[in-house]
Parts: structure tokens; C-alpha cells; sequence
């Protein structure tokens, strides 16, 4: 056992001359450990957990209880390296990763299977020559453990700084950052045309198209089958479209020459129904004797519009609400619908409809700087070749999205300097500089209490701090669970919870969680319990993680291929999702509804999904 306090290494051996004194050694092992404060035992493998949990059977009892304790508060950091750390080795062995970090064992031959032939020959021989060779031998398996250990410590506490031992390697890379490796596809550059003639022949589509048909009957068949069936589609109503004037002059004096027709696909919605409505608008394209020239009726419909308001809004639908990919939307309008749309004009859809909630998205910004209450959060997003940051800004009836580039929050000084309400967040530093009433995160909190509980099963004094931390607070949740979160009910809690805070301050800890949560009270313990004052604010972030969890969800589907102005787009439309559903609103009904404005949204709140 390499014990490692303060700094200061101290290595202690446990050894057993016969298998009759293996409990003996075992308890020796365990009262040691536990008279340790903050113990936290790292092992490689899973053999010393497992020959700890078989001493368990053959210690008495109350050895036996603290060695499951110790198995509790054991890391194996061979589990850590297999799904996190990735070292240029041939194995994940132990010597293996500890050669390559710069550590050398004193015996180039020592190891596993040599270290059983050691302790057989000593058996026979009693030879001390032997024991120390294997005292020697385990000793060094610790050391090589604890550089293991501290190389992954400084890889985590800082990015690309070169580790402290003697690895080739001059920085650590995060996974994230790799470029991708993975098949490109798109169209590539040639450098020569007759390899982009055959790279192009080779399309899926065009060998179904132009080389298969011709190759089997079948398929021929059906692609013409497939084509007849695609602009076929059934007419569910003819619209005749008349002229009397000339659009030009204003003259009487016309007569038609073309008869011309248009056809608009579209989605028509009824209760429990949606259906496929295609219009036929048919008409003349007239000409003018007074100026000769030729037009169409005013009210004919353009050229680009060969799909209705309701099919583009269906779309986006089916993209931000059922998280299908615009592959996904282009096959359930061919299956379902038996529309076919090429993907390009899916992306349009998109942008007209997002373009239409830019208002929105403004009036949901100013809805919620004006609101009494504001949870903030963040999270991070990939962006092609690079990524930023995601900031969520939520009220109990609003979500708001912004984008930058950086999780610096410099941004929010100007942003919020009108801000009069309270401020929800986490213990993010960038927030501190907000001159507003604050209330952080409890159940971050919470989390890390209980983490650290967890990590340091032996702290005494920690277990003080937490134990009171949960006493206090469940009071507090037990009154909000009855009387909801109203000034008048938890203004009695005011001062148990000021007596918690002040004890945390001024205590003398020694251990260094203690220490550090002392620390943590110190700076943000007047912000702690701000909800006790104020009514309807809660104690926790949730509407914030609520709404950034949404957009996680969404992420998937953009599969790393967002750009900062399709991400852009997307967050106008998340805003205007997340604010609907905030309002227990049908965003489905509200597209349709083709208003765009923040109180047809609010409108919505405590109306049943149903007609």
C-alpha cells in the first residue's frame, strides 16, 4: 500500500509468511486504512477488489464491514483508462502504460507470473533475498500506479499542458478535437474529368435510373411505375381563375390565347385526420389588344409555389417536434402521403416558416428580461470544424436561445444590466459580475454533496456539513411541497438556514472537502437561500436544464452538420417550441393557426392538446 497525505508518500507492506495468517493481514490491512480521513484506495484491475471482498468471508465481522467500505471507496483506474484515456501502447497493461509515461521497474524481468514463481521459491527456501525482491516488486507496482494516476490528474485539470513526466508525448488531445477519420461524403474534386464522368455514373440514383432500367425489365418496369404514380396524384378540387383587365394598362380589351393550369400540393387537417389536398388552379394566359402584351390572372399562383402553407409547416414539424432528419421528413411524405419532394425544397420549407417567427423570437427576448424570475444555463454545441456555445435563458412560460461563440459571459453584464428580477443559476463563475438578486442551483448542490459523500465515505466532518445541508433543506421542500413557493410559509426557514450558512463559514475543518465547501459557502452562501424572500422563486434550475436538454435532443438530428447560421435559425424556432410547450400549448395547432406573435402563444396556456 502506497499512501499518498499531504504530499507525503509513505509505502507499508503487509505480509503473510502462511495462507493461516492471510485474515491477519487482511485486518492489519483494513484497520489502517480506516483510521485514514478522505481515503480513497486506486487499483488496477479488478484482482485487489476481488481478494479484498474474499477476505470478507474469512475476517470477523467487523473487519469484514470495514473492508466493504473500502471496496466502496475504491476507483479502478484501469475501467477509467479503457473508456476515457486513450495512451499510445500497445496494451492497457500496467507496465506497458507505465513504461511509456517514463517510469522504469528496478528488475527489467519482475511480473506477475514471475512475482507467483518468487513467492513459490521463497516458500521452499525462505530465502530473504527473495522477500525483498517482492516487497520490492509490489512496491514499485504502486509507484508505477500513482504516476499513472497523476498523469491523468494533470490531463484533467489542464488542457493541452504537457504532462509532468517523461512521455514522448508534448500535449494531451481531446477526442473532440480529433478530426474525423470517418468515409467523406458529397461530391469530391477530380483532378481529371474522366474520373468525375465515372465517379458520377457510379450514383446510386443514376445506375437505378439510367443504367439498371436497361439492364433488367423488372426494374424498368418499375421505375416507370414509380414515375407515373409521383405525378399522378388525385386532384381534390379545380379553382378557375378569371381576368377582366389587363394587368398592364387596365384595359377591358383583352381575349385569352393559352389555356394554362397549376397544381398546388398541400395538407388539409380535421379532427383526428390529416389528408393530402392537392388544387388544380386552371385559367388563360391572355393578351392585350390596347398593349399587346400577354399576362396571367392577378390571383394566379406563382411559379415556386407548387406546395401549400400547411405542408411546409408539417415539415418543420416533423423536423423539430418528432426530431426526424429531412431524410427522414422526405420519406414519410413519400410513404405516407405518396408526395415526393426533393430535400432542397425541405430546407426551404424550413426557412420560410423560421422566417416567419423572427418576431417572436424578439418579443419571447423581451418577455423574459421582463419577467420576474430568470433561469439561465448553457451548454455546448458542435458546429462544422469548430464549436460553440448554446445559452438558455427560461422563465416558468418562456425559453429563449442564443448562440456564441465562446462560453464567455462578458455578453452578459450589457444584456441583463436591466434586469430587476432574480437570477437561477448554477455556480458558473461568469454570473458573479450580475448585479441582481441571485439564487443558485440547490440541486447542484445537492449533487455534489452527494458525489462527495460517495468519493469520501470516512470524512466525519463533511458528513457533518451535508447531514445539516439535508436537514435544512427538507424542511424547506416539505413546506413548497404543501403551501407551494410563497413568501409568508418559508420566511420561517429564513433564519435555520442563515444559522447553517454562518456555522459552514466559520467552523475549523481540516479536511480538505470540508475545506473546500467551506470555501464554496464563503463566496456564494448570502445566494444560496435568496427564494426565502421573494415569492413564486424556485430553489432549483430546472427550467433552464429542462429547456437545454431539449436542444440536445434536437442536436442529434443536425448529426454535427450545423453551420452558425443554420444553428441560428434553429434556435428562433426552438425559442417558439419550448415557449408553446412552457404554455402547455399544441405547437402543431399554433403553426396552423398562422399567427406569429407572442400572445397567440400564451393564449394557449391550460388548453387540452385535443379538440
Amino acid at each position: 500500500m502506497l499512501l499518498v497525505q499531504q504530499n507525503k508518500i509513505d509505502y507499508r507492506s503487509f505480509w503473510a509468511d502462511s495462507e493461516r495468517e492471510q485474515a491477519e493481514v487482511f485486518q492489519q490491512f483494513a484497520e489502517a486504512v480506516t483510521n485514514l480521513p478522505n481515503i480513497r484506495l486506486f487499483h488496477f484491475g479488478n484482482y485487489d477488489t476481488a481478494a479484498i471482498k474474499h477476505a470478507c468471508l474469512i475476517c470477523e465481522p467487523r473487519y469484514a464491514t470495514m473492508l466493504d467500505r473500502i471496496v466502496e471507496a475504491s476507483t479502478n483506474v484501469l475501467t477509467l483508462i479503457n473508456s476515457q484515456v486513450y495512451f499510445p501502447t500497445y496494451s492497457n497493461s500496467l507496465k506497458d502504460i507505465a513504461s511509456y509515461l517514463g517510469f522504469k521497474w528496478t528488475d527489467a524481468n519482475a511480473s506477475g507470473i514471475q512475482s507467483i514463481i518468487w513467492r513459490d521459491q521463497w516458500t521452499l527456501s525462505g530465502d530473504p533475498s527473495l522477500k525483498r525482491r517482492l516487497i520490492e516488486y509490489n512496491q514499485e507496482d504502486c509507484v508505477a500506479l500513482k504516476t499513472i494516476c497523476d498523469f491523468i490528474r494533470s490531463a484533467a485539470s489542464a488542457e493541452n499542458q504537457p504532462p509532468s513526466s517523461t512521455c514522448e508525448q508534448s500535449s494531451i488531445v481531446h477526442t473532440k478535437e480529433l478530426a474525423r477519420t470517418s468515409h467523406k461524403w458529397g461530391r469530391p474534386v477530380f483532378a481529371l474529368k474522366d474520373l468525375e464522368r465515372a465517379s458520377t455514373c457510379a450514383y446510386f440514383d443514376y445506375q437505378r435510373e439510367r443504367v439498371f432500367v436497361r439492364t433488367s425489365r423488372k426494374i424498368a418496369n418499375a421505375e416507370k411505375a414509380n414515375k407515373k404514380k409521383a405525378h399522378s396524384l388525385p386532384v381534390n378540387k379545380r379553382i378557375e381563375v378569371s381576368c377582366k383587365r389587363c394587368s398592364h394598362c387596365n384595359s377591358r380589351k383583352i381575349y385569352p390565347c393559352q389555356r394554362v393550369s397549376r397544381r398546388v400540393t398541400d395538407l388539409r387537417f380535421y379532427s383526428g385526420v390529416v389528408k393530402r389536398w392537392v388544387v388544380q388552379y386552371e385559367s388563360w394566359r391572355y393578351q392585350c389588344r390596347r398593349c399587346g402584351k400577354t399576362f396571367l390572372p392577378e390571383h394566379w399562383p406563382s411559379s415556386r409555389r407548387r406546395y401549400g402553407a400547411n405542408l411546409a409547416k408539417w415539415c418543420v414539424y416533423l423536423n423539430f417536434v418528432c426530431k426526424q432528419t429531412m431524410w427522414n421528413v422526405m420519406d414519410t411524405l413519400r410513404d405516407v402521403f405518396g408526395i415526393e419532394i426533393d430535400r432542397s425544397i425541405l430546407y426551404g420549407f424550413k426557412r420560410q416558416v423560421i422566417a416567419s417567427y423572427k418576431g417572436l423570437y424578439e418579443q419571447i427576448r423581451q418577455h423574459i428580461l421582463a419577467s420576474p424570475v430568470l433561469h439561465i444555463d448553457e451548454t455546448d454545441v458542435a458546429i462544422r470544424k469548430t464549436k460553440g456555445y448554446v445559452w438558455i435563458f427560461a422563465t416558468l412560460d418562456a425559453v429563449w436561445y442564443l448562440y456564441k461563440e465562446s462560453r464567455s459571459g462578458d455578453f452578459l453584464k450589457d444584456m441583463l444590466s436591466g434586469f430587476r428580477g432574480v437570477l437561477i443559476s448554477d455556480f458558473y463563475s461568469a454570473y458573479d459580475s450580475i448585479s441582481c438578486p441571485q439564487q443558485k442551483c440547490l440541486l447542484h448542490l445537492l449533487r455534489n454533496f452527494n458525489d462527495d459523500l460517495r468519493n469520501n465515505p470516512f470524512d466525519e466532518e463533511f458528513k457533518t456539513i451535508a447531514g445539516e445541508f439535508g436537514r435544512v433543506l427538507r424542511s424547506i421542500i416539505d413546506t413548497v411541497d404543501r403551501y407551494g413557493l410563497k413568501k409568508r410559509h418559508l420566511h420561517k426557514h429564513k433564519k435555520a438556514a442563515a444559522a447553517f450558512v454562518e456555522r459552514v463559514r466559520t467552523a475549523t475543518f481540516r479536511s480538505d472537502v470540508a475545506l473546500r465547501y467551506q470555501k464554496r459557502f464563503r463566496k456564494y452562501g448570502d445566494r444560496l437561500f435568496t427564494f426565502l424572500d421573494f415569492d413564486g422563486i424556485p430553489w432549483n434550475n430546472n427550467n433552464a436544464e429542462h429547456a437545454a436538454k431539449n436542444f440536445v435532443k434536437y442536436e442529434r438530428t443536425s448529426e454535427g452538420l450545423f453551420t452558425e447560421h443554420s444553428l441560428n435559425e434553429a434556435l428562433v424556432m426552438l425559442s417558439a417550441l419550448e415557449t408553446c410547450r412552457y404554455n402547455r400549448g399544441n405547437f402543431l395547432r399554433f403553426m396552423l393557426s398562422g399567427r406569429t406573435d407572442l400572445e397567440a402563444v400564451m393564449a394557449q396556456r391550460g388548453h387540452s392538446s385535443r379538440r
